[in-house]
């Protein structure tokens, strides 16, 4: 199955169909690429698993048991600070971007409500999971510096962003028709739709596209 940003899209409907209103009751990092939140709702329990790994990179639900380090890591000790007892507020999908993001309802020291956000980026080698409050890095699986990515550094404290917007266009964005008419018409002699597809419309895989 493609990851490009329709499926994605499809996939976070149905995690929100099933998930909404579901308890965390537990957060498990079994390596250093995949988290697993176990959650309750309606007297069922699910296991959702968020993987990062380059190939595999994926949010789905799994039935079978995996197996947690004696020592836990830091951004699940993390996620348990702050999601364990949390509720799903929503589930939704960054538009045309291949992002899950996972919104919470949770209580603070004092028992004040906020809204933590797991920001479940699925895009192959570059894919991370990324919490954030208020618009803000809490923490995330991966870390990159300045120096590693200056153009979207994830760091804790920093306001988080959306990847860098690529150069193609929206379906719908005004004009969009046009757009693609005008592309066409320059397009050179060799041509082939699927490539077209891929390099000029937001959000599809090559795989796709190529379909």
């Amino acid at each position: 199955m493609p990851q490009d940003a329709f499926t994605i899209k499809a996939i976070a409907k149905e995690l929100s169909d099933l998930l909404t209103n579901a308890k965390v009751n537990r957060v498990n990092q079994p390596n250093k690429d995949e988290v697993v939140l176990h959650l309750y709702r309606d007297k069922k329990t699910y296991k959702l698993l968020l993987s990062t790994f380059a190939v595999l990179s994926r949010a789905s639900l799994i039935n079978n048991k995996k197996e947690n380090p004696l020592t836990a890591f830091g951004f699940c000790m993390l996620l348990r600070k702050h999601l364990n007892q949390a509720v799903i507020e929503k589930i939704e999908c960054e538009k045309y971007e291949r992002i899950i993001k996972i919104t919470f309802t949770a209580k603070n020291e004092l028992l004040y409500d906020y809204n933590p956000v797991l920001h479940v980026e699925i895009m192959g080698k570059y894919s991370n999971i990324i919490l954030t409050d208020n618009g803000k890095v809490l923490g995330s699986l991966k870390a990159f510096n300045l120096g590693e990515n200056s153009l979207r550094p994830i760091i804790t404290g920093m306001k988080y962003v959306l990847p860098v917007k690529q150069d193609k266009f929206y379906p719908d964005e005004v004009g969009f028709k046009d757009k693609l008419i005008n592309a066409l018409s320059n397009d050179a002699n060799d041509f082939d739709l699927g490539e077209f597809i891929f390099n000029f419309i937001i959000g599809v895989s090559k795989q796709t596209a190529n379909e």
